[in-house]
């Protein structure tokens, strides 16, 4: 198979092509337990092949994670003080929660690395009376400014989520927060763009628009949590998104459009996109279920090469020396993400 060391209950699950894996008409799995990729080889193993973390060979795979240079690369990339970081914009690739998201996706926790732990400290103790995490940001005509957008909010209570903070005060109030900024818009009951808690600043569209970006960011931390812990209409702001898809030629809610841009496979997948999408919704049973889901899910499988394999068809240029930064040859963590969506959906 490989010098890696895989477990031989991993050697048997390999040779059986699970359901998820048909859609695809090939199993990619060897591939990705004998790729370069430490962090797509540990994330294979344990969230494909299902081989408990306990496992000593497994616990091998993320230790070569963590010694990994390109990983200890977005390590040393994050800030040291997040309330003098600059943020320049919740869509770039150095967004520093979106860096920990991809960090811990990658089998990182933050009891690795003292900077992880720092970081997610000083975003949870950076709150305002109304549960919104802040962050620093240069608004037009001003100087940089201390507030929160809800792409803050979000993304930061499921940072603190992932490094176990749950129980924290500050995670609590977050989530309150969050839960009663579900209202109805224009399109069905979702999360809107809510102005700037400083200076009443929001972006670009409607004001009752549903902001597609913060409704998945909302859905992909209540996944994270007990039924009894998400709000009531989570599934139909689920529901919201897969209706913006179904009704893309008429309109563009909050300016987010479905067209060719929004089609293409970007990884690491960062801010709204088709990849965004459906690893979101998969994590809901009955979400992934709906026409509209498999419809945006038969347009990413279609992109499979003959061994089941996904190049991405566009890249952050600061990922350019990552398999997912390049759109030349096929990338192994792309191929395992697209593979973990199936299997939520497939089994």
């Amino acid at each position: 198979m490989s010098s890696i060391n895989i477990p031989k209950v991993a050697e048997d699950a390999i040779r059986e092509t699970p359901k998820w894996a048909r859609p695809l008409g090939t199993d990619p799995r060897l591939e990705l337990v004998s790729c370069d990729e430490p962090f797509t080889r540990y994330r294979t193993i344990v969230d494909l092949l299902c081989i408990p973390e306990t496992d000593p060979s497994v616990r091998k795979q993320r230790e070569l994670v963590l010694s990994d240079e390109r990983v200890k690369s977005l390590i040393n990339s994050l800030p040291k003080d997040w309330s003098s970081y600059l943020v320049k914009g919740h869509d770039k690739s150095d967004y520093p929660p979106s860096v920990l998201l991809l960090l811990f996706d990658f089998g990182v926790k933050p009891t690795d690395d003292q900077r992880i732990d720092d970081l997610l400290n000083q975003m949870k103790s950076l709150q305002d009376d109304n549960g919104r995490f802040l962050s620093l940001a240069r608004f037009p005509k001003k100087q940089p400014e201390l507030g929160s957008n809800l792409c803050d909010t979000h993304i930061i209570t499921e940072t603190l989520l992932l490094g176990c903070y749950q129980n924290s005060k500050e995670v609590r109030n977050a989530l309150a927060f969050i839960t009663d900024h579900l209202k109805v818009t224009n399109q069905g009951i979702a999360w809107k763009c809510e102005p700037n808690s400083v200076n009443n600043a929001r972006g670009p569209g409607k004001r009752d628009d549903i902001c597609p970006q913060v409704t998945l960011e909302a859905l992909r931390l209540f996944s994270l949590l007990s039924e009894d812990m998400r709000p009531k209409n989570l599934v139909t702001a689920g529901k919201v998104i897969l209706s913006c898809w179904e009704r893309s030629k008429e309109e563009r809610p909050y300016m987010f459009g479905h067209g060719t841009r929004f089609r293409k496979l970007r990884p690491p997948f960062f801010w709204y996109n088709i990849g965004e999408v459906l690893d979101t919704l998969s994590r809901y049973q009955v979400l992934s279920k709906e026409p509209a889901f498999q419809d945006m899910l038969s347009v990413v499988i279609s992109n499979a090469d003959k061994k089941g394999h996904f190049t991405p068809e566009s890249t952050y240029r600061e990922f350019k020396d990552w398999s997912f930064g390049q759109k030349k040859e096929w990338s192994p963590w792309t191929t395992f993400f697209i593979c973990r969506i199936l299997k939520r959906v497939y089994g």
